[in-house]
């Protein structure tokens, strides 16, 4: 694995990595409040003499520096944009996991000639796609409590002392109205694979559905058991016979 810093039209210095060096670019995106780690069951199921896949930490999470912007998910798939740039990478296939694959939806309509296929791993429209008895104010509560969570991101993090910081901003984009544009949804050229769970404690089957429908090219598969975080190691190893799906899904 080969891993670096790249510089983003605001002199803001993100983390990346990569691996594997088949002919298929595969940018591979984490969740909020996580960073690339979380998403090492996908990586590590995809065959490198297939694939090339790329990893990076959002703004203020993992190995990456916050910067002085609010979170915003256009801004995110701004940052994705500039690595493929960095990278020289014209077109790639986009994994993303809550936060991921919202950004990797909105790089698909943002930029439809720069996305082949998008598997977008528990989405959400919006605040109104978020299960109705969600309290993100004692949820965030928990998690500034959390010595376990302070500690981790304190050892990996550039910017140790702004855990709050990245707390408050991550709280503020959760609770924004609109995640994605539906309209826009309907422009999308690639395909695009929604998956979620009917046991999701955090988004709403509906909101999932709502988004394939608008979607013209475009599935949806639902697991029925499994919680928010359990989501990417589940389609990391799903299989139907013989056939690897994620790897089906990306080379279709």
């Amino acid at each position: 694995m080969a891993s670096g810093y790249f510089k983003t039209s605001d002199n803001i210095f993100l983390h990346y990595s990569w691996t594997g060096s088949g002919p298929m670019d595969v940018i591979v995106l984490h969740g909020g409040l996580g960073d690339s780690r979380e998403m090492a069951a996908i990586v590590d199921n995809l065959d490198p003499w297939q694939f090339r896949l790329i990893q990076m930490d959002f703004r203020g999470h993992g190995l990456s520096y916050h910067g002085e912007k609010d979170l915003d998910y256009e801004l995110y798939a701004d940052d994705v944009f500039a690595l493929m740039d960095e990278l020289a990478i014209k077109k790639a296939a986009v994994i993303g996991y809550s936060d991921g694959a919202i950004t990797g939806l909105i790089m698909a309509y943002r930029k439809p000639e720069r996305v082949r296929a998008v598997v977008a791993i528990s989405p959400d429209t919006g605040r109104a796609g978020w299960v109705d008895n969600t309290d993100l104010d004692a949820t965030f509560a928990e998690i500034a409590q959390s010595e376990e969570m302070q500690a981790d991101y304190q050892e990996i993090s550039p910017e140790p002392r702004k855990f709050d910081l990245l707390l408050s901003r991550v709280k503020a984009l959760w609770q924004s109205e609109k995640h994605l544009d539906l309209e826009l949804l309907r422009t999308i050229k690639a395909f695009c694979w929604v998956i979620g769970s009917e046991n999701d404690e955090f988004i709403k089957k509906e909101d999932l559905e709502l988004i394939k429908n608008e979607i013209p090219n475009s599935d949806t598969y639902f697991f029925f058991d499994l919680k928010h975080g359990e989501l990417t190691s589940a389609v990391a190893g799903l299989s139907i016979g013989n056939d690897h799906v994620l790897s089906s899904i990306l080379k279709s």
